[in-house]
C-alpha cells in the first residue's frame, strides 16, 4: 500500500476550501471579517484574531 501524502495544496486546492467553508463558519458564528482573495497564508486571509482562525480549524 502506499500513501501520498499533499503537503504544498497542488493535488488539492486549500486556498478555495478556506475561502468557501472560512466563510460560511465566520457568518453562521457571526463574527466581523474582512476577506482577502489575494492573500495565500490561509490565517491572515480572513483577518481574524487566532483564536477565532483556530477556533474554525
Amino acid at each position: 500500500m502506499r500513501i501520498g501524502i499533499d503537503i504544498d495544496g497542488v493535488l488539492t486546492d486549500e486556498h478555495s476550501f478556506i475561502l468557501d467553508y472560512g466563510t460560511k463558519y465566520f457568518s453562521e458564528k457571526k463574527v466581523k471579517y474582512k476577506l482577502h482573495n489575494d492573500i495565500y497564508d490561509n490565517e491572515n486571509i480572513f483577518e481574524v484574531t487566532e483564536k477565532q482562525y483556530n477556533d474554525f480549524l
